[in-house]
């Protein structure tokens, strides 16, 4: 059949289609539902009425017009005092004030300094400071209150007031070492503390101190500065000192120290061991076979040094010994 030509044939109708949607729309996730807290389904609770303020012992009545307007959820205080005065004014003051004279009739009778008036024109004196410690025994009980007169080392100039600093302490495996030879040598154990143990060793250098606060007017008379002429408390070369000073008496009563750590020394008499001492700056452990030869060491030591007894051994570095 041939078409006619002169009408004009349309295509069929078609079902419109939808536009397409922007790939935007279609990559975009879908919002994520909202959380709804677990908090807001609990009652609400009403405000505190209670008057919360501050033990007596903690303020005065100065601040009561502070305190009446601040809540305090807990207080935490600090026992130790950072300064002379916080520690004349504490609840242990006196505790804290014979401390303070202990330890400077201390410095007095191993002669750890001079007083002076003035200072050398070439020389810079260290600064100083009073460091308070509570000491805890082995269950947390108050065991003594120490009070220490301290050098501020780092106000030290190298190579003028120091030169060599290091000095070696006892390790760990070291003392478990030592406890497990004297478990199966069955040794007895006891302890010695030395009391002013940094106070022992000479100072080859000339240093000059400041005085610190309270104590050049209490027992200077105006002067202000100590020529040392022994170490002293935070000292850089103080640890190396007195590790050189108690190396010479030890090995003077025929100890000798061991290669692996030289802070164990070993009492040696037909090749078996008859004491060892082990020494962590100025806590001493002392094991042997009999007591009298313990005695004996202590009562040597204590020519030398001022020594306290603690007897047999309970707690060192932290452990507790059963």
């Amino acid at each position: 059949m041939v078409p006619d030509l002169t009408k004009v044939y349309l295509p069929e109708s078609r079902p419109s289609t939808p536009p397409l949607e922007p790939v935007k729309e279609l990559l975009s996730p879908s919002p994520a539902p909202k959380k709804v807290s677990k908090w807001k389904s609990l009652p609400k609770r009403e405000p505190s009425s209670r008057n919360c303020q501050l033990l007596a012992k903690f303020h005065n009545e100065d601040q009561s017009a502070y305190l009446s307007n601040t809540a305090f959820a807990f207080v935490t205080t600090m026992s130790e005092p950072r300064t002379l005065k916080e520690a004349l004014l504490s609840p242990h003051s006196k505790q804290w004030k014979k401390a303070v004279e202990s330890e400077f009739n201390q410095l007095v009778k191993t002669k750890v300094f001079d007083w002076v008036e003035h200072l050398p024109n070439d020389k810079k004196a260290v600064s100083s400071r009073i460091v308070f410690k509570e000491k805890l025994d082995g269950y947390g009980k108050h065991a003594k209150f120490k009070a220490q007169i301290v050098a501020q080392g780092f106000s030290q100039v190298p190579d003028l007031d120091f030169t060599e600093t290091f000095s070696s302490v006892a390790r760990f495996i070291t003392l478990w070492i030592f406890l497990a030879l004297t478990a199966f040598l069955n040794l007895e154990l006891h302890q010695v503390d030395i009391i002013g143990a940094y106070l022992q060793g000479d100072l080859d250098e000339e240093i000059y101190m400041k005085v610190p606060n309270g104590l050049a007017e209490k027992y200077g008379s105006g002067r202000k500065f100590w020529r040392l002429r022994k170490t002293l408390y935070s000292l850089k070369q103080a640890g190396r000192q007195w590790k050189k000073c108690l190396h010479q008496m030890v090995t003077k009563l025929g100890f000798t120290c061991t290669m692996a750590n030289d802070c164990l020394y070993v009492l040696w008499e037909h090749s078996k061991i008859i004491l060892m001492v082990l020494i962590y700056i100025d806590d001493i452990a002392v094991a042997g076979k009999e007591t009298p030869g313990i005695v004996l060491f202590k009562q040597n030591l204590s020519k030398d040094f001022e020594i306290m007894d603690l007897g047999k051994m309970k707690f060192i570095f932290g452990i507790q010994i059963t």
